[in-house]
């Protein structure tokens, strides 16, 4: 099953993102190489992006689904050759994540 939901209870770095999301339940979409979460949350708005989480890290990409491509919104934590290995992955599912970012938020 490619779309599943997890609880991840590690403690996620506050951030400039404004918040500590560290006491939710997240759903997980699916999990990138390195153990990498993909998350769209179900209150979040638009434009369709994603948030690609690691131990101490969040990236957000904005998904393109009409041209094919994903673009970095911001980062906080990732090096330069974990955000380009995160960007080829997600456009590599980018179909998937298109789809379940519809189903989420209609």
């Amino acid at each position: 099953m490619l779309f599943r939901t997890h609880s991840d209870d590690r403690e996620l770095p506050k951030h400039r993102f404004g918040y500590n999301r560290s006491h939710r339940i997240v759903p997980t979409i699916c999990r990138l190489l390195r153990g990498w979460a993909v998350r769209i949350y179900p209150n979040d708005h638009r434009p369709p992006h994603v948030h690609v989480v690691g131990p101490a890290a969040e990236a957000r990409f904005e998904l393109h689904c009409d041209s094919g491509r994903v673009s970095l919104i911001d980062n906080h934590g990732f090096g330069r050759s974990e955000l380009q290995s995160a960007a080829s992955q997600l456009v590599g599912r980018l179909a998937e994540l298109c789809e379940r970012w519809g189903q989420i938020h209609g």
